[in-house]
């Protein structure tokens, strides 16, 4: 059940703080607390680029293709921040390319959006769908466009 508050692995996640996630979950954190917007601690270290603590969480069990409520998994986090590093551990530990949130958007639409090239190239790498579109029918390149991004989007 979620919490109202935000778990103490949840805000370790998100600050960065390495040795204090190793530390609760040798106390017996739960790898897969979640707060109220469905989100876990390897969403908010995927966001805030922390690759150690994804890959602490990821070998400690944490899943690599877990939803929010809104159904963003940590590869969106990722792709929004442009955290290249979190994002290819993210591909390597079994991230779906080709998930979407339940409006449509997957990680294409996400890095693209943000301008995050490197992760473009990494999805295109990875043969994400160029012309998956969200609820709204936006494909990639017209997120990347609307942002001002369009002229860095590969062809």
């Amino acid at each position: 059940m979620p919490f109202k508050t935000k778990p103490a692995l949840w805000s370790a996640a998100i600050l960065g703080q390495t040795e204090e996630v190793q530390r609760l979950l040798l106390g017996g954190a739960d790898i897969h607390e979640k707060t109220q917007d469905g989100s876990s601690a390897i969403h908010r270290a995927a966001s805030g680029g922390h690759s150690a603590i994804v890959e602490l969480l990821l070998d400690q069990g944490a899943d690599a293709n877990v939803e929010t409520n809104n159904g963003d998994t940590p590869l969106l986090s990722a792709a929004s921040g442009g955290h290249i590093v979190v994002f290819k551990i993210l591909l390597d530990k079994g991230a779906k390319v080709s998930a979407t949130s339940k409006l449509g958007v997957s990680p294409l639409h996400q890095a693209a959006e943000w301008g995050n090239r490197s992760c473009v190239l990494e999805l295109l790498d990875k043969v994400a769908d160029v012309n998956a579109k969200t609820v709204d029918g936006d494909t990639a390149l017209h997120r990347a466009t609307a942002a001002g991004h369009g002229a860095s989007f590969p062809p």
